[in-house]
């Protein structure tokens, strides 16, 4: 039986902007480190605020995507140009960027970290979710075929876990860490989904939740995320962006 059940945090009430600079998106990794990206430009900030790199690409163009579940290593999706670089923790290249045209990979709308060593990649034109290693040889592709509407706008990855295609119509579809698929949950209207240890948190525009698996409970995390555009969540903050493009943060109390 599926229920919602409250959760034991709580959150401040107020939210000042932790970082004034507005952005379009941003993502943060587990030692609390920020990542704000604007169309080409990635900015990194640490923990207390202070910016730290930049990054700047403008030959190839607008980020579509970044992933800092590896602090180390960082991955940077730009959906139009094809292209997958990877930077260090100072937001410096590491070795030649990706391209995934010269591996006939045309239509990827979405890539992230699929543990250490793989990255995963869902193809809108094929309708397949596409595991390969860090130099884009397939390891394994899957289908996915759930209709020619299905047009998920998120990847969330539990490194070395599971993977989750975000639908804002259809809801959340499972795949293991081979990529083969697992299950569905019809939940529509999620923004946008995170994978904190071994549990899925999801922001709906009624509140934010927690999907515990083996119990199959939707868990009220808080209600206080009006307006909001996306989350990210460490284990000691929970960090709010804006319709105002500005990021907040607030610390976790545990009752």
């Amino acid at each position: 039986m599926i229920s919602i059940v409250a959760l034991g945090f709580s959150y401040a009430q107020e939210r000042p902007s932790f970082i004034h600079e507005q952005c379009d998106h941003f993502t943060v990794d587990i030692q609390d480190n920020l990542y704000l990206w604007k169309n080409a430009a990635l900015y990194k900030y640490g923990s207390d605020g202070q910016q730290l790199f930049t990054y700047r690409n403008y030959d190839i163009g607008n980020i579509d995507n970044v992933d800092a579940s590896i602090p180390s290593k960082i991955l940077v999706f730009y959906r139009d140009a094809g292209e997958i670089d990877i930077l260090d923790n100072t937001l410096s290249p590491v070795g030649n960027a990706l391209s995934l045209f010269e591996h006939n990979l045309y239509s990827v709308t979405l890539a992230a970290f699929a543990g250490a060593n793989r990255i995963a990649l869902f193809d809108n034109n094929t309708h397949q979710l596409i595991l390969t290693d860090l130099s884009l040889n397939i390891l394994s592709t899957t289908p996915v075929n759930f209709g020619d509407r299905f047009n998920p706008t998120r990847i969330e990855v539990a490194l070395d876990k599971s993977i989750v295609l975000i639908d804002t119509t259809y809801g959340l579809f499972f795949f293991d860490n081979f990529g083969s698929y697992e299950r569905k949950v019809p939940l529509p209207h999620v923004i946008s989904a995170q994978w904190l240890g071994n549990q899925l948190y999801y922001l709906r525009d009624d509140g934010l939740y927690k999907y515990d698996i083996p119990a199959l409970n939707f868990i009220l995390v808080t209600k206080d995320v009006q307006n909001a555009r996306d989350f990210r969540s460490t284990y000691k903050n929970l960090y709010i962006l804006g319709t105002n493009g500005k990021v907040q943060r607030q610390p976790i109390a545990r009752r």
